[in-house]
């Protein structure tokens, strides 16, 4: 699925750089993320049988055309046309991959017990954007076995602010009768 996924968001993005449209198709790509992140039983509705082309094109449409790119749209259409709704997912993820990679931009992931605010995202990404003089994008990820706290995976490194992270390195300092 990914290899399909990924000639789809090579196409789009292709003609993101062509039409010089590359902020605006982000901007969708983000959009349809939240979207099926929030509703990801769309993803479900879009790859059923029972449903024809044509009602999934209006959900589409309806839920959509005011908010993205007609070229954005059609690209939708064209995965409900080749029944491939299913890789929206994996589309989402090369897309912003491909987009990532050509502005140099490092991907990090924050897992978090609950999920971060727009804003602690922005104040992470600029953060961690000083600290890297690099752009960092980042995706937030659930992690209830955290217990509080943030843990950061970029590249080959890790920060891990987290609770769990804590009690493991008290508990090896206490096991080695070290003092703190």
């Amino acid at each position: 699925m990914k290899k399909v996924a990924s000639k789809y968001a090579s196409a789009l993005f292709e003609l993101a750089l062509d039409q010089k449209l590359e902020s605006r198709f982000i901007e969708d790509i983000h959009f349809i993320k939240d979207i099926i992140s929030t509703h990801p039983e769309l993803i479900d509705v879009l790859s059923k049988i029972q449903f024809s082309k044509e009602q999934k094109k209006q959900l589409v449409n309806d839920v959509f055309k005011p908010y993205v790119h007609t070229f954005t749209l059609n690209l939708l259409f064209l995965l409900i046309d080749k029944n491939r709704a299913i890789i929206l997912n994996h589309f989402v993820e090369e897309y912003l991959h491909l987009h990532n990679q050509h502005f140099n931009i490092v991907e990090a992931i924050a897992y978090s017990v609950n999920p971060l605010t727009k804003e602690e995202i922005k104040e992470l990404e600029s953060s961690l954007s000083l600290k890297q003089k690099q752009t960092v994008s980042i995706i937030n990820r659930i992690d209830p076995t955290l217990i509080s706290g943030i843990k950061i995976r970029f590249d080959d490194k890790v920060i891990d602010g987290s609770m769990k992270s804590r009690i493991e390195n008290l508990r090896s300092v206490l096991r080695e009768g070290r003092s703190i």
